[in-house]
């Protein structure tokens, strides 16, 4: 399916040169009728994943990646990694809107809900399920690998199950405890500008898992992106996943929703 999509992709490329001189596009209105509430069945879902994945290597986007990459020396892990997440969210966009789906952050709300029932429905033990979950790590995989060099089918740097487990028990416990509260109350407060809360967010979330990482024998960045690839191979761990989900509400709660 992923040759398909290339080809397609190409084939549209060479179409666009060809109408160039039509005229523009309609509005982004053309893809959603007033007052629907888009939906997805299994094969859709998987479908823009794969498409995510697609853009991801041969679009510009991938040059976007490879440039956080190159600039390890120049900024924080924190702010290279919220530059990957904004190229993700934004691919993301262009590619859910032709679905029904608004380009902005309700229709990446509502997306990523629809997924959610569309895994529940399938089941993450049924080809379905398999194939959807597949296609969420392939965009992992190529997001970590172009910007910050990292092989999640190297064994070398995958982290257990068990140790990812435990690492969240004890950042859940961080990230709910008063101390931490206060200091990203502290934090975010001296400004309104929601980027800036996301990034000093960040930043305080990466130093916590920092303070924790070298009890199992993770360090500094390279320990960090190892971590985060292997949490997102177990994705279909209950328990792994509603440690962190509770931790993270607590966390957008005090922040504002604004994670």
């Amino acid at each position: 399916m992923r040759s398909l999509l290339k080809q397609s992709l190409r084939q549209s490329h060479l179409l666009r040169r060809s109408l160039s001189t039509q005229p523009p596009p309609p509005q982004a209105s053309f893809w959603a009728l007033p007052g629907s509430v888009p939906s997805l069945n299994s094969e859709q879902a998987t479908a823009c994943f794969e498409t995510v994945s697609t853009y991801l290597e041969l679009s510009r986007a991938s040059d976007m990646l490879k440039e956080i990459q190159l600039s390890s020396k120049s900024q924080t892990l924190g702010t290279r990694w919220q530059r990957m997440f904004d190229v993700y969210l934004t691919t993301q966009l262009h590619v859910i809107h032709p679905y029904g789906y608004n380009a902005d952050q309700t229709g990446l709300q509502a997306f990523n809900m629809n997924v959610g029932q569309v895994m529940q429905a399938s089941g993450s033990g049924s080809s379905e399920g398999k194939e959807l979950m597949e296609a969420q790590k392939e965009n992992w995989d190529i997001l970590l690998n172009r910007a910050f060099g990292i092989n999640a089918d190297d064994t070398s740097n995958q982290v257990s199950l068990d140790t990812c487990r435990s690492i969240a028990v004890k950042v859940a416990e961080k990230l709910k405890s008063d101390e931490f509260t206060a200091t990203l109350e502290q934090e975010i407060k001296s400004t309104s500008d929601p980027q800036a809360k996301q990034a000093a967010v960040m930043e305080l979330m990466i130093a916590l898992h920092m303070e924790i990482m070298p009890a199992f024998d993770l360090q500094g960045e390279d320990g960090y992106v190892r971590l985060q690839s292997s949490m997102m191979q177990y994705s279909s761990d209950e328990q792994l996943m509603r440690t962190m989900q509770e931790a993270m509400m607590h966390v957008q709660n005090k922040a504002g929703g604004l994670m």
